[in-house]
């Protein structure tokens, strides 16, 4: 899966005072959501630099998994 780029249309604030003009976050996206977006699971994670939740969860996301793609829509962000 490729990733895909957001890029923030602001300024971030950084809390040491910084700012990061419009900057671009890469995500990868698995599944389709809902009209109501109840089946939106949003995937934080701090200790890689990569956002294919599938390398680093497999068992949790994937098919088959309780987090199916078929079922949810799975987000995460390399953050």
């Amino acid at each position: 899966m490729n990733p895909k780029v957001y890029t923030y249309p602001g300024v971030l604030s950084l809390e040491a005072g910084g700012v990061i003009i419009q900057p671009n976050i890469a995500y990868q996206l698995w599944g389709q959501p809902a009209p109501d977006g109840r089946n939106i699971v949003w995937v934080c994670h701090a200790l890689t630099a990569n956002s294919n939740v599938m390398d680093w969860w497999a068992g949790l996301f994937g098919p088959g998994s309780p987090f199916d793609p078929t079922d949810w829509c799975i987000v995460c962000a390399n953050i």
